[in-house]
């Protein structure tokens, strides 16, 4: 009986689909805009990257209201063209109103994300979020972001703040997941995820599916036939190459294919019965994996002008002035409970946010970086710290205070206090090896024991010749046991479920598992270069190949057992640390 219902359930669902249905047809596009693209050149290179390179686009779709597409671009990118550009901006607002395309946006600055604890990246969605309220645009609920940077834990910080929709570009999940098709849908932590740039043809309930990526890139680059906007005046419109992509997409019309939004199309494949299938197994990383290992080549990986390069110095940089941003706002709330009025204060750490946001920008250790964008990278994260530290300096006149530990874990202030020992272990517990030529080096291990108890090991570059150093830990897991950026715990996947040779993981939490129950831990102040993984019987490598010869360095890591210490140490060492300040 059960099986005669089911074959006539299946009979009337064939009926309800034609046997020669049309298929669905839709053709979508991202466009990719950065106006820090060459980050520092100046007012004068942001505003050609709008009327150059952006505008004509918004102009090519105001003439066919009935094309649409997603524009992704930085809050800060927003709030430049409502200050100086209000015809885009009145633009804008009339596709946007039109449902012609949707805006898209995860962060203020376009930052190097995955590298550094949630909070930075909330506070770059906050401020992202406030930029377009004021100037009257609505927020897509698609997030691609600055490299094409993914991972669970931007999914996860995707649901929490009412965002929908992940696109995952297709070189970054082929990496992961040589041969895996991209299919009409995937989900993942609560949020759909679309395979971006990669078209496909597939079979829904409702009949046949085919979609096609007509844009997935750099958007400064269609416009333009190609130009960037590092060859400045040269870097213009080329009204030819925006006439043959129209003619382009007129012609997909013609096909039967709607030109449309990402997010209308999501909502018209759920419509066609599609259910979104789970995620293969994710990993935190970039849109060209193969180009650039990962993020390793933000995280350590030297590119065209290395003499200018300084990966580590930039991203540990970036760490000491979030943490003292952090601790200028728990110091902040302290002095408000003691009744110190907080706003005066408060206007001035805003301020240091949008210079730390600044700070992290991918392109100041990335892909090629000219000596302006590392100089921004540097200036904006000291200029961050500073303004931190002179809030911290007031308030503890205010207070009168001398000095003070600053939990920024528990808001705790307090008398400075000795941290606990690391006394010397005669014997290393693990072998590791240290490689950096033409440079000497000097490996040292301690032990710290209290509440949490924890090998330390330091690894000291004297200044040399030549610019890489590398430090290799044994790696006999056959998991990756690590905490995705922006998440607040480890998840664990066999390292053969992935299909690359080897892959850079940034580690914003410096936790990874590297033999059973055991865990390192890099102090991200002293090194924050991408950990090397590769297929079992392979070591973790860190590696920095960006290091001026006229420069020393010293790396430190630790080394502990168990997860729940693992999480509680990275934590303590690089996301909430407890600081202490002295007036001067």
């Amino acid at each position: 009986m059960k099986d005669w219902i089911a074959g006539l359930f299946l009979f009337v669902m064939m009926l309800a689909v034609p046997l020669h249905a049309a298929p669905h047809r839709f053709a979508l596009a991202l466009y990719h805009f950065n106006l820090q693209y060459v980050a520092g050149a100046g007012e004068r290179n942001e505003d050609r990257v709008i009327t150059e390179s952006f505008e004509p686009l918004l102009d090519l779709f105001l003439a066919h209201p009935e094309w649409g597409a997603d524009f992704e671009l930085q809050g800060y990118m927003i709030e430049v063209i409502r200050d100086r550009h209000p015809g885009v901006l009145e633009k804008l607002v009339r596709l946007t109103v039109n449902g012609q395309i949707d805006l898209v946006s995860f962060h203020y600055s376009d930052q190097l994300f995955l590298a550094f604890p949630r909070k930075d990246i909330e506070v770059s969605i906050e401020m992202t979020k406030e930029v377009f309220e004021e100037a009257g645009l609505p927020l897509s609920g698609v997030v691609f972001t600055q490299e094409g940077q993914f991972g669970e834990g931007m999914l996860s910080v995707m649901r929490d703040q009412g965002y929908s929709i992940g696109i995952l570009p297709k070189n970054l999940f082929h990496h992961l997941h040589p041969g895996e098709p991209a299919g009409p849908l995937f989900t993942h932590r609560g949020v759909d995820v679309l395979i971006g740039g990669e078209g496909f043809e597939a079979q829904t309930p409702s009949g046949p599916l085919q979609v096609v990526w007509t844009y997935m890139g750099d958007g400064e680059l269609l416009a333009t036939n190609g130009a960037d906007p590092y060859l400045g005046p040269l870097f213009r419109e080329w009204p030819k190459a925006v006439a043959e992509y129209e003619q382009e997409l007129a012609d997909l019309e013609a096909a039967g294919y709607e030109i449309s939004t990402i997010s209308h199309y999501v909502d018209a494949v759920r419509a066609l019965g599609v259910l979104p299938a789970p995620l293969p197994p994710p990993l935190d990383g970039t849109w060209q994996p193969k180009d650039t290992n990962n993020v390793f080549r933000w995280m350590g990986g030297r590119g065209v002008f290395v003499w200018w390069e300084a990966d580590n110095e930039i991203r540990t940089g970036n760490m000491l002035a979030r943490h003292t941003l952090l601790a200028a706002e728990t110091l902040l709330a302290h002095a408000a409970e003691a009744g110190i009025d907080p706003a005066p204060f408060a206007r001035r750490l805003e301020n240091a946010w949008r210079d730390q946001l600044f700070g992290e920008v991918s392109d100041a250790t990335g892909w090629n970086p000219i000596r302006i964008e590392v100089e921004y990278g540097r200036s904006h994260s000291e200029a961050a710290r500073m303004t931190a530290q002179g809030v911290i300096d007031d308030l503890l006149a205010a207070l009168d205070l001398p000095a003070a530990s600053i939990d920024t874990a528990t808001g705790a202030v307090t008398l400075p206090q000795d941290p606990p020992s690391c006394l010397p272990r005669a014997e290393p517990p693990i072998p590791l090896q240290v490689t950096a030529p033409g440079r000497r080096t000097k490996v040292s291990w301690c032990r710290v024991s209290g509440d949490l108890t924890y090998d330390v090991v330091t690894i000291a570059f004297g200044a040399g010749v030549q610019r890489t150093v590398s430090v290799d830990f044994p790696f006999t897991v056959d998991t990756i046991a690590y905490t995705p950026a922006l998440l607040d715990e480890i998840v664990s996947y066999p390292r053969s479920a992935f299909g690359f040779e080897e892959t850079g993981l940034p580690l914003a939490n410096g936790l990874i598992e590297i033999t059973p129950g055991r865990f390192l831990v890099k102090d991200t102040r002293r090194v924050h270069v991408a950990a090397i993984v590769g297929q079992p019987g392979t070591d973790l490598r860190f590696r920095d190949e960006t290091l001026s010869p006229r420069k020393s360095a010293v790396w430190r890591f630790a080394l502990i057992e168990g997860r729940e210490n693992a999480l509680a140490l990275a934590k303590r060492w690089n996301e909430t640390p407890t600081l202490t300040f002295t007036r001067p």
